[in-house]
């Protein structure tokens, strides 16, 4: 592995921006930044790029609380994964906005963070892509345009759901999804560089995260004390216990971390052959819309969140019993 420099860790950290923003909002769709963009694109406003390139910075932003501790506590195994990316969730939804203090710890940060953006996003289709095999490769792509066709109709916002035209649906797929390929490709492009962020570096990004977070919290206290008050209480455990967790296990773990197991180059035909996620959201989203298929959103939310409560606790067990082997080892 090369040494790296600050210019290829800004490439990292902009390139799973890039990816995170895209499971999280777009694919997610139906809520604010998904609308927005659905009426840019149909409008043809001048400031579509604008807008997606300040939402990428922030996602950059979001994406640091992923990458850093995967560095400092050498994470390498799926439950410190799993861990660990409860702390993107965690930026995500607490850091510019009071989600997780004014309505949910669980959804989506501890949730469809974890399992969506992280899990599968950026780690699992990454890893599948590094296998350079089309008969990985194109039921991949193909699977996850026919989910976000299926799941982009639902009525998450209520009374005013946005259940985009095709025309509407088409623009909105070949521009987002165009950035998640960015972003792979920017990882690909910088994969054998070493992550390997300084002291200082992790004050500068400290330093953003508390001028952009002090604000927003001192705006919000009061809905979080008369709305959702056990959640400001449980927020530091579940932080304080993940960080020591995370750093006993750390100081155990003898492997690399999860960045040398995505350092196999992925082929620019394999990266083209994800073209196939956006055709099929786009010939299969006129099915569902006609017919009015709508997802089980109750369901799979339910679903999500009760997998957030029985595997967060799971992972810090997990995580503990390999601490004690080593221990006794």
């Amino acid at each position: 592995m090369k040494p790296g420099n600050i210019f290829t860790r800004l490439l990292t950290i902009f390139g799973t921006g890039l990816i995170l923003l895209f499971f999280s909002e777009y694919f997610f769709f139906n809520e604010g930044p998904a609308d927005k963009m659905t009426r840019v694109v149909a409008g043809g406003k001048k400031t579509l790029l604008l807008g997606y390139i300040e939402l990428s910075l922030f996602y950059s932003l979001f994406s640091v609380w992923l990458l850093f501790p995967i560095f400092y506590f050498k994470i390498r195994s799926f439950w410190a994964l799993y861990l660990v990316a409860g702390f993107f969730g965690i930026a995500t939804e607490g850091i510019v906005i009071p989600l997780i203090y004014t309505e949910s710890l669980i959804w989506p940060a501890l949730s469809w963070h974890v399992l969506v953006d992280v899990l599968f996003g950026w780690f699992l289709v990454r890893f599948l892509l590094t296998k350079n095999n089309p008969f990985y490769t194109v039921p991949l792509a193909v699977s996850i345009g026919l989910a976000w066709a299926f799941w982009a109709p639902w009525t998450h916002v209520g009374d005013d759901p946005l259940i985009p035209e095709p025309a509407q649906f088409t623009g909105f797929v070949l521009f987002t999804s165009l950035g998640v390929f960015v972003g792979y490709f920017i990882l690909n492009l910088v994969r054998k560089n070493e992550f390997n962020p300084t002291g200082l570096e992790l004050g500068f990004f400290g330093f953003l995260t508390l001028a952009l977070w002090i604000p927003m919290l001192i705006g919000a206290w009061l809905p979080m004390i008369e709305t959702k008050p056990v959640n400001s209480f449980l927020l530091p455990i579940y932080l304080g216990v993940s960080i020591y967790t995370l750093h006993r296990h750390g100081r155990s773990e003898t492997r690399e971390n999860l960045f040398a197991v995505l350092r196999t180059k992925i082929a620019w035909w394999n990266l083209l052959l994800m073209a196939f996620l956006p055709i099929t959201a786009i010939i299969a989203y006129p099915f569902f819309y006609r017919h009015e298929l709508f997802p089980p959103t109750g369901l799979v939310v339910l679903t999500m969140k009760t997998s957030a409560i029985l595997l967060t606790p799971l992972a810090v067990l997990m995580l503990w019993r390999d601490i004690i082997k080593h221990t006794k080892s």
